[in-house]
């Protein structure tokens, strides 16, 4: 007799979960339809809930034109955030800049530097100019702090220029 009891709860449970569930699909497609009603014939309504379409000409300000064609945006421009080699900055602070500025794990952070300490130069990552110069600064101040040289400049990256461009 408890299983019945149990099985006859566990069934209205689940019905009453999908009715939920039904709700809340219906509630999303029905907000989805007025916005995409509202995207596809926009029309500003003033304060008297008049159309603008009705109103006269020199209340046409109102209406959005949406026939104008949209301005075509390019990505901006990337910039590389590059560390330099010197004699006197130890590794294990390297790797913990990377670490801390560059959010990389423990393996990549070493692999970069260990790249800087052999070609003299690593890249850190690829960012927009703004997080670029941020990052070039947050680094430098860093390496200041603890009296260190370590040397952080960053260049516009010519690779995804001219991959955009193309």
């Amino acid at each position: 007799m408890q299983i019945s009891c149990f099985d006859e709860r566990h069934k209205q449970v689940e019905e009453a979960q999908a009715q939920a569930s039904e709700n809340r699909f219906m509630h999303l497609r029905n907000d989805h339809t007025k916005q995409q009603q509202l995207f596809e014939g926009f029309v500003a309504v003033d304060s008297e809930g008049t159309s603008a379409d009705h109103q006269s000409a020199k209340d046409s300000a109102y209406a959005v034109d949406v026939a104008q064609p949209q301005q075509e945006l390019s990505p901006p421009p990337m910039y590389r955030v590059l560390l330099h080699n010197d004699d006197f900055t130890p590794m294990e602070f390297v790797v913990a800049v990377l670490q801390s500025y560059f959010a990389m794990d423990q393996s990549r952070a070493v692999r970069i530097m260990l790249d800087v300490h052999r070609r003299g130069v690593g890249v850190c990552g690829v960012f927009t100019k703004e997080i670029a110069e941020t990052k070039t600064m947050q680094v430098t101040e860093k390496a200041k702090q603890h009296q260190y040289p370590l040397k952080c400049t960053h260049e516009e990256d010519k690779e995804s220029s001219s991959s955009v461009s193309s």
